[in-house]
């Protein structure tokens, strides 16, 4: 990522405090088990446009480890793309650095969201081709994070190599025809994917799963007819609505982690 990216608002480990940011790498060093919430006004205050020298050079957007703390030196990260106005350190990026990943990502919020959405799937799409363009790689994405990924690959134009999952995906489109929970959230550029996947045009990621609840009117039935058109699998989760569970998300973490490299 750009030089310019490497900035506290940026961050993985940022904590927002209404307008300000504070500094959580120390606390988020504590084993989980170990933390003990404090207040927000004893997290150093930094500026949103600061980088320190404990950033990853390698280009993940979330500092590394420094040797005092005592945690691993080295740490496979994972590219994680919350929901719309989700954030990285909090929710399912917490539970990923509980089992051990480093987390980076973009989140639709401040700087990012403000770019507009072709500009967010360009930046996605550089930093998958220049940083995680590999066999090893893992890719999460929740709800709109999912449309920013397929997005992503459509702009690039060839199957992501490494390890999706896509978790309440919006994908757009594609069974419109739902009387009974008919698509009445429009995302940007809805019907692309489904054009391009007609067409015989949409890049699929080689080794992609789809985790959507039953009952969720944003992404299901739309996660199920994509699924069936490009051939990925669909996971449909009983009785769950948009916000999977998350002692199920936790299993399919813990799931995915035994395939950790």
């Amino acid at each position: 990522m750009k030089k310019t990216d490497s900035t506290c608002s940026n961050c993985g480990f940022h904590i927002k405090d209404g307008k300000a940011i504070r500094c959580g790498f120390d606390y988020f060093q504590i084993p989980a088990p170990e933390r003990r919430t404090p207040k927000l006004t004893s997290f150093p205050e930094v500026a949103a446009i600061h980088s320190c020298p404990r950033w990853d050079p390698n280009g993940a957007s979330v500092l590394k480890p420094s040797a005092e703390s005592g945690a691993p030196q080295k740490a496979e990260t994972v590219y994680y793309l919350p929901g719309h106005g989700g954030l990285i350190s909090t929710g399912l990026g917490q539970a990923l650095l509980e089992r051990g990943y480093d987390v980076t990502g973009r989140e639709t919020v401040g700087e990012f969201k403000d770019v507009g959405f072709s500009s967010q799937v360009e930046i996605i799409a550089n930093d998958l081709k220049e940083y995680f363009w590999r066999e090893d790689a893992k890719v999460i994405s929740n709800s709109f994070g999912g449309y920013l990924f397929l997005h992503a690959q459509a702009l690039i134009g060839e199957p992501y190599v490494g390890n999706v999952i896509l978790l309440s995906p919006i994908v757009g489109e594609f069974a419109n025809a739902d009387e009974h929970r008919p698509m009445n959230f429009i995302p940007p550029q809805s019907e692309k994917l489904l054009e391009l996947a007609n067409a015989g045009k949409l890049p699929v990621p080689l080794k992609c799963e789809i985790h959507v609840g039953s009952e969720d009117w944003q992404s299901c039935p739309n996660a199920v007819a994509f699924g069936k058109l490009v051939g990925v699998k669909v996971n449909v989760i009983e009785g769950a609505g948009h916000n999977l569970s998350k002692d199920y998300v936790s299993r399919l973490l813990d799931e995915w982690s035994k395939s950790k490299h």
